[in-house]
């Protein structure tokens, strides 16, 4: 799909992070921001932080300035996938 063909609806993609996660975070947001990018005029990009380490977090939040429309959801303590999820989709503006 090419730029042109774009779609004109906010989209809300919300994605839940812990600490046993092995893949590189920076990389996936960016990857995904692009991919988002690529199909969508209006997204969003909500990463809930289900438990995450302080160093890993810091880095997650060093991409707010390098990437639009990302927004940082931190869980005051770690709680099971589904209510981590559901925080994320209930603070979703898009589709």
């Amino acid at each position: 799909m090419t730029s042109k063909e774009q779609k004109d609806i906010f989209v809300s993609l919300v994605t839940v992070v812990g600490s046993n996660n092995t893949v590189s975070l920076p990389e996936l947001i960016k990857k995904s921001v692009h991919g988002l990018e690529e199909r969508y005029s209006n997204f969003e990009l909500i990463v809930v932080d289900n438990g995450l380490r302080a160093d890993i977090f810091a880095n997650l939040t060093g991409l707010l300035s390098e990437l639009p429309c990302i927004r940082i959801i931190k869980l005051a303590q770690v709680r099971d996938f589904d209510t981590a999820a559901f925080s994320g989709i209930e603070a979703a503006i898009g589709d």
